[in-house]
C-alpha cells in the first residue's frame, strides 16, 4: 500500500487542477515543483501539465477524510471537461485510462486533443478580488484557461495574463508559480471592473465564455449521442436536409454568410473562407473524434442561440424524422418504448415522400413510416416488413395448440395477404417438425428466455426450415418445391463449371442471384466444386513507366518555360499539368521513378532566375503606377527583396534601357 498523504487541499468551485497542485505545493513547503509532482503523481518533470497524468496514484494516497474520486476531479476540476461531451465512448475510455494510469514512459492520448489551452494562466480581475476577500487566497478558474475564452462569463471582465501596469507575466508556461493574492509579482494591484459599454466583440466573447461554462458544468449530463441528436433535430427544423436525406451544405453556408459577422469570427481565429468548404462537417457533424470544441459551440449558437438553449430545446413530438422510434410489436419486451435508435431513410421522388424503415433490435419487428416532404406526420405505421423472430415463435406456439391467430395478426398490424403467407408457412413448419425428430415444443417453451435472434440461430439442433421461418416468416420459399429448385440450381452450376474455366464466367452464366443463393445455403459444397480464383495480377514495369513519364514531363517543362506563369516555376507547377494517374504515380512512388524525379528536380526555377525573369514586368508595373521609376523603388518589390548583386546590376541595366527609350 502506498504511503498516505498527510493532507490535500479541498477543491474550490471550478478550480483548475493546476491550482490544486500549486496550493498543495505551497502548503507542503517542498523545495521545487518537480518534487511535488513526483510526490503526487510519481512522475519526473518540472512542468505542471494541462491534463493530469497517473491520477489514480494520487487518489490511492488520499486520506479517508477525502471523498475525491478520479471521475469527480476529471469532470469538475480539469480542462478535459470541455472535450468529453463531444467524444465517442471508445475515445473517452482510452483518454481517461491514460489520464488515470499513464506514467513518464507512455504516450498519453491527450496529445490527440486540439491545442486550445492558453499557455499563460488567464485571470479575471474581479474574480481575483472576490476570491481573496472570500477565501483569503486566489485560485485558477477552469473556464478562463481556454484560448478562445477572452472574458469572464460571470463578470464580463476582460481576462488578463500580464500585469496591466508593468507588463510582467502573471504565470509561466508550466504554471510553476501562480497568484495567491490579487497583486502582480512587482507589487501592482490587479483589481479591475467591467467596462461600462462593452464592444460587440466583447459581448460575442462573453457568449462563448458562458457556453463553455455551461458545457463544463454539465459534462456529466451531456454526451455525443445527445448532442448529435439535437444537431439533427435543429437542422431538420431549418430544412437543411434534402428529400434524399443528404445535407444541403450550400444552403447552410449561404445563410451563415448572411447572419455571421466576419469580424467576430476573426476574433476567435476563424473565417468564412475556412467554413466555405464543408461548413456542416466542421460546425455540425459531431463525429466523436477529437476536434476543436469551439466549432461545435459556434454551431450550437447558430442553431440555438446558446449552448443551453440548444441542449434543452424541445423537439416536435409528431415529426417522424426524429428518433428514437418505438417498437410496435406487443409481444416485445420493449413494446412502445423508444428503443430503435437508427432507421434507413429512402426517398420516393415520384410521390414526394420520405420513407423510414425501423427495425427493433430486441424482437426483429420492422416497419415503415412515410411522410410528405413539406408536411409533418406522426408515428403511424405504413406497412410491416417483418413480424420479427419473437412474434414468429409465438405464432408457431399458437398453431401448435390449434388456437386462432386473428388476435395475433391484428395486434401485429399485418395485412391479409401477409396473414395467408404466415399461416401457410407456419403449417408447413409444424407438419415438417412432426415428421422429423426435432422437438418443436421444447424450442417454443424456452423461447421466452431467449433475448436475441442470434441465440436461436446458433443452436445446431434447430433444422434449417425452422430457422428460415424465424428469420423470414413472410417468405414464400418453403416446402418440397424449394428443395427441388435447389437441386436444379446445383445441376445448372455444375454444367457451367464444365463449360467455363473461371468464376466470373460461371457467375454470368448461372446468374448472380442463383450463385449467391447457393453460396448461402450450400457454402461447403460450393467451395469443393468451384475452380480456384485467378486474379491475373501482373506487376507493373516501372522502368518502362519511368521512361514514359520522363518524356511526358519533358513536354510539360518545354510548354511551361515557353509560356511561363507569373509565379516561380516549382515542382507542383509542373506536376499539376499532368494526368491524375501520372501525378499520383510521381507523388506516391518517387523511389520507383529515378529518372523522372531527377528531371523534375532539375527543372525547378531557381530564385535568382525567377527574379531576373520578373524584372521587365516589375519595371512595367511601376511605370504604370504613381511610383517614380527608380532603382530603390524597383528593389522594394517583394519579388526582389534580398536579391543578389548580379540581379541588382541587371535591374540597373534594364532601367537604363527604359530611360534611353
Amino acid at each position: 500500500m502506498k504511503n498516505q498523504l498527510a493532507f490535500f487541499p479541498t477543491p474550490y468551485e471550478d478550480e483548475d487542477f493546476k491550482s490544486l497542485i500549486y496550493r498543495y505545493h505551497i502548503r507542503s513547503c517542498n523545495v521545487n515543483i518537480k518534487y511535488t509532482l513526483g510526490e503526487l503523481f510519481n512522475v519526473k518533470t518540472h512542468r505542471v501539465p494541462h491534463f493530469p497524468r497517473n491520477l489514480n496514484y494520487l487518489i490511492e494516497r488520499l486520506t479517508d477524510n477525502h471523498s475525491l474520486t478520479s471521475d469527480y476531479l476529471i469532470q469538475k476540476h480539469t480542462l478535459l471537461a470541455l472535450f468529453l461531451p463531444f467524444l465517442s465512448a471508445d475515445v473517452i475510455v482510452k483518454l481517461l485510462s491514460d489520464v488515470r494510469h499513464s506514467n513518464d514512459g507512455t504516450k498519453i492520448s491527450t496529445r490527440m486533443l486540439p491545442s486550445i489551452i492558453s499557455k499563460l494562466i488567464g485571470y479575471c480581475p474581479i474574480c481575483l478580488a472576490e476570491d481573496y476577500q472570500r477565501l483569503g487566497e486566489c485560485y485558477i478558474h477552469r473556464v478562463h484557461q481556454y484560448d478562445f475564452v477572452n472574458v469572464c462569463p460571470e463578470h464580463g471582465a476582460i481576462l488578463i495574463t500580464h500585469c496591466p501596469i508593468c507588463g510582467i507575466p502573471l504565470s509561466d508556461d508550466y504554471a510553476s508559480f501562480i497568484l495567491s493574492t490579487p497583486v502582480c509579482p512587482n507589487g501592482h494591484s490587479l483589481n479591475g471592473n467591467r467596462e461600462v459599454t462593452p464592444t460587440h466583440i466583447q459581448l460575442f466573447d462573453e457568449r462563448i465564455a458562458r457556453d463553455v461554462k455551461f458545457i463544463i458544468d454539465n459534462v456529466s449530463n451531456l454526451n455525443v449521442d445527445l448532442l448529435r441528436q439535437k444537431m439533427f433535430e435543429r437542422c431538420t427544423d431549418k430544412h437543411y436536409f434534402k428529400p434524399s436525406g443528404a445535407f444541403d451544405n450550400n444552403k447552410l453556408y449561404n445563410e451563415l454568410q448572411v447572419e455571421s459577422d466576419q469580424q467576430l469570427l476573426r476574433s476567435v481565429g476563424l473565417s468564412l473562407e475556412y467554413l466555405s468548404n464543408r461548413t456542416a462537417q466542421k460546425l455540425l457533424n459531431i463525429t466523436g473524434r477529437p476536434k476543436n470544441p469551439l466549432l461545435y459551440i459556434l454551431g450550437m449558437q447558430y442553431l440555438g442561440k446558446s449552448a443551453k438553449n440548444f441542449v434543452f430545446s424541445k423537439k416536435r413530438e409528431l415529426d417522424c424524422s426524429y428518433g428514437p422510434w418505438q417498437c410496435k410489436n406487443p409481444y416485445c419486451p420493449d413494446f412502445n418504448k423508444p428503443g430503435i435508435a437508427e432507421s434507413k431513410r429512402k426517398y420516393r421522388k415520384e410521390r414526394q415522400k420520405v420513407i423510414l424503415e425501423c427495425s427493433c433490435p430486441s424482437c426483429g419487428y420492422s416497419y415503415t413510416i412515410s411522410e410528405n416532404v413539406n408536411e409533418i406526420s406522426g408515428h403511424d405505421i405504413d406497412s410491416v416488413l417483418s413480424i420479427g423472430w419473437r412474434a414468429a415463435l409465438i405464432i408457431l406456439d399458437y398453431y401448435l395448440k390449434n388456437e386462432k391467430l386473428d388476435r395475433v395478426f391484428a395486434s401485429l398490424r399485418i395485412k391479409q395477404k401477409q396473414q395467408i403467407i404466415v399461416e401457410k408457412k407456419a403449417c408447413y413448419v409444424i407438419e415438417t417438425a412432426k415428421q422429423s425428430s426435432f422437438n418443436l415444443s421444447r424450442l417454443l417453451s424456452s423461447s421466452n428466455e431467449l433475448q436475441f435472434l442470434n441465440r436461436v440461430l446458433s443452436s445446431k439442433d434447430i433444422p434449417y426450415f425452422i430457422k428460415d421461418y424465424i428469420t423470414n416468416p413472410f417468405g414464400w420459399k418453403y416446402g418440397p418445391k424449394v428443395e427441388f429448385n435447389l437441386e436444379k440450381d446445383k445441376l445448372d452450376l455444375l454444367e457451367s463449371i464444365r463449360s467455363y474455366p473461371d468464376r466470373e464466367s460461371i457467375v454470368r452464366n448461372v446468374g448472380k442471384c442463383t450463385y449467391n443463393k447457393l453460396m448461402q445455403k450450400e457454402s461447403a459444397w460450393m467451395k469443393e466444386v468451384l475452380p480456384s480464383r485467378n486474379f491475373n495480377f501482373k506487376s507493373l514495369d516501372w522502368e518502362q513507366i519511368d521512361g514514359e513519364l520522363e518524356t511526358v514531363l519533358e513536354q510539360v517543362i518545354t510548354k511551361t518555360y515557353s509560356f511561363p506563369p507569373k509565379n516561380r516555376i516549382q515542382k507542383y507547377t509542373l506536376i499539376k499539368q499532368m494526368t491524375s494517374r501520372d501525378k499520383a504515380r510521381i507523388e506516391r512512388f518517387p523511389y520507383r521513378l529515378p529518372r523522372t524525379i531527377d528531371r523534375l528536380n532539375q527543372s525547378v526555377e531557381s530564385i535568382e532566375s525567377y527574379q531576373i525573369r520578373r524584372i521587365p514586368d516589375i519595371i512595367d508595373r511601376i511605370r504604370k503606377s504613381t511610383w517614380a521609376l527608380t532603382l530603390e523603388n524597383v528593389l522594394k518589390y517583394p519579388v526582389l527583396l534580398g536579391c543578389s548583386q548580379e540581379v541588382k546590376e541587371l535591374v540597373l541595366k534594364e532601367l537604363n534601357l527604359h530611360i534611353l527609350s
